[in-house]
């Protein structure tokens, strides 16, 4: 029978049984080498029939090829097979969706841990020695550091990222791709070069490397957030534009000035 009243037994399009035949999974019985019209026999239809399921069921193509001569005893044992690989990875799903559920409620807790770790740090910490501002300005940029955790959207600012010598700093001096914007050595109140910094660009890639004597570094935390603080909120008043979706990113990283002295270095990514 011709493709047109096989595919009307099979309750199948032409284009389907021309696609089976491309991939080897349906050959015609002949083919006319005048036309090119292809022939099927009503025996196929039962292999159509076997092909249609067993593709629908998600077996891959070369699958179907070991099947389709088999017997349906074997075609129904690989059925069963296939089922129970479903059932097995259902039940992994349903035991993700546990974890995922019990994973979020570990994190939401952890960060509001580490909120109010940090609150606490910032509430006993006086900026006013090291950075010479009011105590509004001081809760403005508390607020705005707690403010982060509660999803506020921070606009231009992309990632910030703190390291307090937990792991070996990066070589951002050797480093190629960044160059020393600004240095200060023997400071001893963040006051005295926060005037002198360059200005923060929208869009920019920034690193902050410090090392702090020991005094300092107690209160490292709250020394960061407050450098922070003022140097987004000044980069947040620039009238400066950026390229649309372009961030602001800074990496922090402190460390315990080994002879004493306060030392700070500010890096800019190039181009």
């Amino acid at each position: 029978m011709t493709i047109k009243d096989f595919s009307l037994l099979c309750g199948a399009k032409p284009q389907t049984l021309r696609y089976y035949d491309s991939v080897g999974l349906l050959k015609p019985a002949r083919v006319d080498e005048n036309s090119g019209y292809r022939h099927y026999s009503e025996e196929q239809a039962a292999d159509f029939v076997r092909i249609k399921n067993l593709q629908r069921a998600g077996f891959t193509i070369e699958e179907i090829k070991n099947l389709i001569e088999k017997d349906d005893r074997a075609i129904l044992a690989a059925f069963d097979e296939k089922l129970a690989e479903a059932e097995a990875r259902l039940a992994e799903i349903q035991s993700i969706r546990e974890s995922y559920r019990t994973e979020m409620n570990d994190i939401k807790k952890k960060i509001e841990q580490i909120k109010q770790q940090i609150e606490a740090e910032m509430r006993g910490y006086d900026p006013a020695e090291d950075f010479g501002i009011t105590a509004e300005q001081y809760e403005g940029i508390i607020g705005s550091t707690l403010g982060a955790f509660d999803g506020i959207d921070l606009s231009q600012i992309g990632d910030i990222d703190f390291d307090f010598g937990e792991e070996p700093p990066h070589d951002y001096a050797g480093d190629r791709d960044h160059e020393l914007i600004y240095e200060k050595r023997g400071w001893q109140r963040a006051a005295e070069f926060m005037g002198e910094l360059p200005p923060i660009e929208k869009g920019g890639d920034y690193a902050l490397i410090f090392e702090l004597d020991d005094k300092k570094l107690a209160s490292a935390n709250a020394f960061m957030n407050t450098l922070l603080g003022l140097l987004l909120s000044k980069a947040a008043e620039s009238k400066q534009t950026s390229a649309p979706g372009s961030e602001l990113k800074l990496y922090c990283n402190t460390e315990r000035a080994e002879d004493g002295v306060n030392s700070f270095r500010l890096f800019k990514k190039r181009g």
